[in-house]
């Protein structure tokens, strides 16, 4: 077997694996409470938390673009935050340890 071949079945292993967790996970969600519970949601609320997590995520692609700078690595505060964001994307939706952090 080559190591193409062996990326492959890890990759093939790995979403077979999340794809039977996400399974579990959503057939014992118990959905028309979870609708209702959306439904009862204050949208106030839900726009102050998005504004504080994206500020929190702002924040911390600035202290990395000050690491970054501090290293010699001389990237734009925008390209740093598009990067930021779209490391968070890839933390969330592909599996194992090749997140965010490896792109």
């Amino acid at each position: 077997m080559t190591d193409r071949q062996k990326g492959l079945l890890k990759t093939t292993v790995k979403l077979l694996i999340s794809g039977v967790a996400m399974t579990i996970v959503f057939r014992s969600i118990d959905w028309p409470q979870t609708r209702n519970l959306l439904y009862a949601l204050h949208p106030g609320y839900l726009i102050w938390a998005i504004l504080f997590f994206a500020s929190s995520k702002v924040v911390s692609a600035y202290r990395l673009l000050i690491y970054f700078g501090n290293i010699g690595l001389g990237i734009s505060a925008w390209y740093n935050l598009q990067l930021a964001w779209l490391g968070m994307f890839y933390n969330l939706f592909l599996p194992g340890g090749i997140g965010g952090d490896g792109y």
